[in-house]
């Protein structure tokens, strides 16, 4: 249900679940690896009130999600900034990006940082 094709075929058969699918020609997309005559086969047959109420929900649920992960990625790249020239230097890496360089830098940098600031704080050297 993740793909373009599906999606599309998913919520026209939440549209009308009672009306079958005759041509599925028009949510065909260029990566498409099944036929046509397999799409209508996987499509074939009758969507119940029930099954349709679930398939919303669980639709709804994934939407739900995607937004708490761009709110999450929002959030994360907000407070990211402050670290601006840490993660310019992580990034330096070869194949470490962006919330890759992130996540070592919140893994691990932040912990170096407050162990120095409690061992000035302390006075220990």
């Amino acid at each position: 249900m993740f793909g373009k094709a599906a999606s599309a075929i998913t919520k026209r058969l939440l549209e009308n679940p009672t009306e079958k699918i005759t041509d599925v020609s028009v949510f065909r997309t260029k990566g498409m690896k099944a036929t046509d005559e397999d799409v209508l086969a996987a499509v074939d047959g009758e969507m119940c009130a029930e099954q349709a109420e679930k398939l919303r929900i669980i639709r709804s649920h994934m939407d739900s999600l995607e937004m708490c992960k761009a709110n999450l990625e929002s959030l994360i790249l907000t407070t990211a900034e402050k670290y601006l020239p840490q993660l310019n230097l992580v990034m330096t890496v070869p194949g470490i990006r962006s919330f890759a360089a992130i996540v070592a830098w919140m893994r691990d940098g932040c912990k170096a940082m407050v162990g120095l600031t409690v061992t000035q704080e302390v006075g220990f050297r």
